[in-house]
């Protein structure tokens, strides 16, 4: 509830894909633009409970096409595995890529999806660059003593 509010008073609005809702989104991020103000996406179409990045989506690179504005990659990093609210984080902001770096002449969804693993990619990148900058190091399973199981395979069945 709080997070909720929080995203509204700063001028994020939700896009729930797929419903008549969603146009009226990129109306709103249309006007925006057309202000000179950012518009910012999480091209997962979400935000990832454990810090890690999720699949990319192909909203972002088919916006920034049929837009022509540039897209700006970055990555959103904290201490923790688990990013918590009121914790810093580290935002590392990587080199616009423009429109015409994102190889979309034809607007095809091959295209867009293309584009969209380039920019999660660099999206990767700079969060390697940032958690190396935070002395990230991830929580690795605890080991137990318990005996391990056997499978079928295994035990030759």
């Amino acid at each position: 509830k709080f997070a909720g509010a929080f995203f509204r008073a700063v001028g994020a609005f939700p896009v729930v894909r797929g419903t008549s809702a969603a146009a009226g989104a990129a109306r709103t991020a249309n006007h925006l633009l057309e202000e000179g103000k950012v518009v910012g996406i999480f091209p997962e179409g979400t935000r990832s409970k454990d810090g890690e990045l999720l699949k990319g989506k192909p909203g972002v690179a088919m916006f920034a096409h049929q837009q022509q504005v540039p897209i700006v990659p970055v990555a959103i990093c904290c201490r923790s595995p688990k990013p918590k609210m009121f914790r810093r984080v580290l935002m590392v902001c990587g080199e616009p890529i423009q429109p015409s770096e994102l190889g979309i002449v034809k607007g095809s969804g091959v295209e867009y999806r293309n584009a969209t693993r380039m920019l999660m990619q660099r999206i990767a990148d700079l969060q390697a660059e940032g958690r190396q900058m935070l002395n990230y190091t991830p929580e690795l399973p605890e080991k137990t003593d318990a005996p391990k199981t056997e499978t079928k395979a295994e035990k030759g069945e």
